[in-house]
């Protein structure tokens, strides 16, 4: 009887804990989107690290500081901090997230890493037939495709044709669907095949080299860059201009050689054209020009009148 009485205060303890848990992990779960940007949860390296069993590499404070500010800890001296800077050579952003907030998120990564597992304590009851067939269709749904995989298509089944939309989508040639601004407007890459564009953000030359396809897809499927999250919020890229945007940066990253875009000639020549042109519309304007003033010209009428 004892035992048994143990068995249920135990009981009765934990399961607050469990749900308590349980409902960490369906907040993680929702804000962990927008750290699916740059991250898996054992699938490897996308824009940033794998966070796979990230709570036995770091600790929870120092997990909780570097969501808040990471580059606050590089410019402190981190040595973990400026390890993975190092590494990845792309600031992180900071997240206004609440301790909690992050907690959650650490729950939900801790319960889908490899070899963990958190219990629902709310197992999801089904109400009638409909809700049944819906869950069963969402346990039918297909295998999700492997990583790199753009438009059900991977990267080396690339074309020059998707090399040449991507380059007119790059450089503002082609529209997006969308309606979004042409990356050249904020960046620029080493080739011939494009002017040169903004230096507002980074040279994106080696791009793919840093990010690979995977991490490419998922940073252009959803920035989280300020600036660039807040240009394409209304206006996100189709899955079918992101593959051709890939395909072309593969494209440059692959030609390290190429330089950028020379266009000193025509420019030269361009601005010269124009200026000849101005100066004639100038010349013309000028010789068409009222020679006198107007009380002259009533003057030298009275005059022939008399």
């Amino acid at each position: 009887m004892k035992t048994l009485g143990s068995i249920l205060f135990l009981f009765l303890i934990g399961m607050p804990t469990a749900i308590l848990l349980g409902q960490d992990v369906r907040e993680g779960e929702a804000l962990f989107k927008t750290c699916a940007t740059c991250h898996s949860i054992g699938a490897g390296k996308l824009i940033g690290p794998d966070l796979a069993n990230i709570d036995q590499r770091r600790t929870e404070p120092w997990l909780i500081k570097f969501i808040h500010s990471s580059q606050s800890m590089v410019k402190g001296g981190d040595k973990d901090a400026v390890a993975i800077f190092n590494e990845y050579k792309i600031p992180m952003p900071d997240q206004n997230l609440s301790d909690q907030q992050i907690r959650s998120i650490l729950a939900y990564i801790v319960s889908k890493s490899p070899g963990r597992e958190v219990p629902n304590s709310e197992p999801e009851v089904v109400a009638d037939k409909k809700d049944a067939v819906d869950s069963l269709s969402d346990t039918l749904k297909p295998e999700p495709l492997p990583p790199g995989t753009i438009a059900g298509r991977t990267i080396e089944d690339a074309t020059k044709f998707d090399f040449i939309t991507g380059g007119g989508l790059f450089s503002g040639r082609l529209r997006f669907d969308n309606g979004g601004p042409s990356c050249i407007s904020c960046h620029t890459v080493r080739t011939d095949e494009v002017i040169s564009g903004g230096a507002l953000a980074k040279d994106l030359t080696d791009s793919y080299g840093r990010l690979s396809a995977a991490g490419l897809a998922a940073f252009l499927g959803s920035p989280q860059f300020p600036a660039m999250a807040t240009a394409y919020q209304d206006h996100p890229l189709t899955e079918e201009e992101i593959y051709g945007l890939v395909a072309f940066l593969k494209e440059v990253n692959d030609n390290p050689s190429q330089s950028g875009g020379n266009y000193g000639v025509e420019l030269l020549l361009g601005g010269g054209i124009g200026a000849v042109l101005l100066l004639g519309m100038y010349a013309g304007l000028w010789f068409r020009r009222r020679k006198g003033t107007v009380h002259q010209e009533i003057f030298s009428r009275q005059m022939k009148s008399e």
